[in-house]
């Protein structure tokens, strides 16, 4: 392992889980504001409306889930110890396992989004929509029906990589085959992404001028990049090939890791209706985003040096972004077969590289 990885993600995790819990505090705040500000007489109604109620009633205990998460999870939790980075006891739950909730979360995330479409996707409420990007950055922006069910999807996907994830921690090392089977079975919702409406980040930036929001976009694209390749697939895959990553579903820094992801996937639509609310300044809202970003960022990388296999990882971004390897393989789940048998070739994080390479 790299000298002083484990201290020096340690603090990383530990700034990016404060800078998160900062973020969710505004948000907290803002909402307080906007519920004072449409308890005015006459004053339009948007976050305390009737219509989709429930909706928002699913998102406030989503936010609620995340925040706790969170906290129990930060330096902050004195209930916490942070002495065993790698172990599983510093990251459980007192009062009630990770698996628990992970259910719950993911649950009322896919509830969330699911009510969303019910009650803000019918055509009635999706009419004179012109928005200038696919994403909820910019100040006028109004999510579409599209963009919903792209979301859903994606929460469905993330539900799938968890329940994996908990399912290889607790199947024995020589049970190869039941891993490779579980692997398999998360990767199967891809086989359903064509008929999911699609949404490139390009269009948001590509021959536009040049403004933040725009930046921001750019950055997001490669970040997703970044999610797919080598924190979905390439850890999916290293989570089967590779014995010492089989647990990581328990670490620390994945579990702050997976909160602030599953953060980064909503708060960002939370912000945005704050911001239509008048409860909170579009120039904050892009300004807790960045931070969001930024913290999501600082937890990956740990996670990308020291679980992730390197050639995985590698092997499923060139096989996306190849036309002859799409042709030949036109699923994930077949390319999922070619990056699990790479990683067997090759079963080297680049925490190992550096070890070999510092050794040699």
């Amino acid at each position: 392992m790299i000298p002083s990885t484990t201290s020096s993600s340690l603090c990383a995790v530990s700034a990016a889980s404060l800078l998160a819990l900062f973020t969710y505090t505004c948000i907290w705040l803002s909402l307080v504001k906007a519920v004072l500000l449409e308890s005015e007489p006459r004053k339009k109604r948007l976050i305390t409306a009737s219509h989709g109620r429930p909706h928002r009633l699913l998102g406030l205990l989503l936010l609620a889930l995340i925040t706790l998460g969170t906290l129990v999870t930060s330096p902050l939790s004195l209930g916490t110890p942070w002495s065993d980075y790698s172990g599983d006891d510093g990251a459980q739950l007192n009062f009630f396992s990770w698996l628990t909730y992970d259910v719950l979360l993911h649950a009322l995330a896919i509830a969330t989004t699911i009510s969303a479409v019910t009650y803000f996707g019918t055509a009635r409420t999706q009419t004179r929509i012109n928005n200038e990007a696919s994403g909820p950055l910019d100040e006028h922006a109004t999510v579409t029906r599209e963009e919903m069910v792209e979301h859903a999807f994606f929460q469905v996907i993330n539900a799938a990589m968890i329940a994996y994830l908990h399912a290889a921690a607790y199947i024995r090392d020589e049970q190869h085959a039941l891993r490779a089977v579980c692997l398999l079975a998360a990767t199967a919702p891809w086989l359903w992404r064509n008929r999911v409406p699609y949404h490139s980040f390009r269009k948001n930036y590509v021959g536009k001028k040049v403004t933040l929001t725009r930046a921001m976009y750019a950055v997001k694209k490669w970040q997703f990049v970044l999610y797919k390749h080598a924190l979905l697939h390439g850890l999916n895959v290293s989570a089967c090939a590779l014995p010492n990553v089989h647990d990581v579903v328990h670490r620390k820094d994945f579990r702050i890791y997976w909160i602030v992801l599953n953060a980064s996937y909503v708060l960002e639509f939370f912000m945005q209706s704050l911001v239509r609310a008048r409860a909170l300044p579009q120039s904050f809202m892009v300004a807790l985003n960045i931070a969001l970003m930024v913290a999501a960022s600082i937890c990956a990388t740990p996670l990308v040096l020291s679980n992730v296999c390197v050639a995985a990882a590698c092997t499923s971004l060139f096989l996306n972004f190849s036309s002859a390897c799409k042709r030949w393989l036109p699923t994930e789940v077949h390319r999922i077969v070619v990056v699990l048998f790479v990683a067997c070739i090759a079963p080297h994080t680049i925490s190992d590289i550096y070890t070999v390479g510092t050794r040699s």
